[in-house]
């Protein structure tokens, strides 16, 4: 697809435009990876990342709308992905995971804090979680 823009000054020359799908691009961190097969139901327009490969070469390919993580694992917590995320210059909406949390507005005041350009939040997911932790 080629974009041409107007200026009253003067034309521009086209520019390419990287297609998008109409969905949502999600990029899901996490300590396990999904494979054809394994039960995983595929979601459209979503790729599934290990915290390691989490580097600015993949956001700028993929260019998400929305990055999910859970909250903490062994390997890593929503900090250190909020560290990565905004070294390489992300802005965009971020969603931290959990099943559970006493006071989720601690942890959303700690990342908003230190990461003011990203648009963080806590989801509660799983048993007795019903919306976003807001």
């Amino acid at each position: 697809m080629v974009e041409v823009r107007r200026n009253s000054a003067a034309l521009k020359a086209p520019t390419a435009v990287k297609p998008r799908t109409a969905g949502l691009r999600v990029l899901a961190i996490g300590p396990a990876h999904h494979h054809p097969g394994d039960g995983v139901a595929v979601i459209p327009d979503t790729r599934f990342l290990s915290f390691s490969e989490l580097c600015p070469d993949v956001l700028a390919q993929f260019e998400p709308d929305v990055v999910i993580s859970p909250l903490v694992t062994s390997q890593f917590d929503c900090l250190e992905v909020a560290h990565r995320l905004a070294q390489a210059g992300y802005r965009g909406r971020y969603r931290a995971l959990t099943p559970q949390l006493p006071r989720p507005e601690m942890v959303r005041r700690e990342v908003r804090a230190s990461f003011p350009d990203i648009d963080f939040d806590v989801v509660l997911v799983g048993s007795g979680a019903f919306s976003m932790a807001s």
